[in-house]
């Protein structure tokens, strides 16, 4: 058999087992006719042609079955060559007289096909298995994923809580911090403006030493405020100057010092004391100024009178 005749027996090969896994129908009782030219066309390859099927025509259009490339299914083929292997019988008789039979080649075929199905199947299967598997893998790395994300959001849905919790309670200290500093302000300026307004019914050690109080005591308690402010808006650890603070607290407690010394001492009283002596010493001075120039303005007029008298 030459290359060319062979390539197209194996063509035909092939044509027929497509033929045979298009419908389940083909082979049945109503289609005895179509029956009978599948077992000629079968007797011409096998037994006129003297055609061997090849395991690879058979496997290729397994295949192509498979990757429904073409009409027809695997298990319409096998079921197909299932009923020609059990419904074939030998009634052609061939030109030398001797009866058609292929019986041991449709068996053979039908061997072959049953074996490549289970091959091509099993394949399919595996592959199926591995895809299913990869899936799988692919939807556990997403559900994974996704876990993460929701466990970051609710990560940082707590964190906003929590900033939320802490930005009430830093504005509800905040705003008590800045009553505190207008109730500790307007009270000092009316202790300050009272204190001023009385000051001429005592002392003067007493009136500056309670000034010197009340401003030691505003500015201590206004910067206290005012840091614990500073501290719950910035949220730092950085530390505050008090050096200025701690400057003006030092010149109040000298300048208290100073006070209680001069109290003590009561440098005021004797200044006090020396003013007034010095306007008592000026007032007797002068009153002798006056007595001294009436009496010589009497002594001039008693003159002025006996030069009258003696001219007369």
């Amino acid at each position: 058999m030459d290359v060319q005749n062979e390539e197209k027996l194996r063509v035909d090969f092939r044509n027929l087992l497509f033929d045979l896994s298009k419908s389940q129908d083909a082979l049945q009782d109503s289609g005895k006719k179509k029956r009978s030219n599948f077992y000629q066309e079968l007797e011409r390859l096998y037994w006129d042609e003297k055609f061997q099927h090849y395991s690879s025509d058979i496997f290729v259009v397994l295949k192509n079955l498979q990757s429904d490339s073409v009409e027809g299914s695997i298990d319409v083929l096998g079921q197909n060559l299932d009923l020609i292997r059990q419904g074939y019988q030998q009634k052609n008789i061939a030109s030398d007289g001797t009866s058609k039979d292929i019986q041991a080649h449709i068996r053979k075929l039908y061997d072959d096909v049953n074996l490549l199905s289970s091959l091509v199947l099993t394949d399919e299967a595996e592959n199926w298995r591995y895809s299913q598997e990869n899936r799988l893998k692919q939807q556990e790395q997403r559900l994974k994923q996704l876990d993460e994300s929701i466990n970051k959001s609710q990560s940082k849905l707590e964190r906003v809580e929590k900033k939320i919790k802490s930005s009430q309670k830093e504005y509800i200290a905040i705003l008590g911090i800045f009553a505190a500093i207008i109730l500790a302000f307007t009270g000092g300026i009316t202790f300050s403006t009272s204190v001023l307004e009385n000051m001429h019914k005592s002392s003067i050690y007493r009136v500056v030493l309670v000034i010197l109080l009340i401003g030691f005591t505003l500015v201590n308690v206004l910067y206290l405020l005012f840091m614990f402010i500073d501290k719950l808006v910035r949220n730092d650890k950085r530390i505050i100057p008090i050096k200025p603070v701690i400057t003006f607290d030092i010149a109040v407690i000298a300048f208290v010092i100073i006070l209680i010394v001069l109290w003590t001492n009561g440098t005021v009283e004797l200044r006090n004391r020396n003013i007034n002596e010095n306007i008592s010493e000026n007032e007797s001075h002068s009153s002798e100024i006056i007595d001294t120039s009436e009496i010589d303005d009497s002594f001039y007029v008693q003159s002025l009178d006996s030069e009258s008298r003696v001219a007369e």
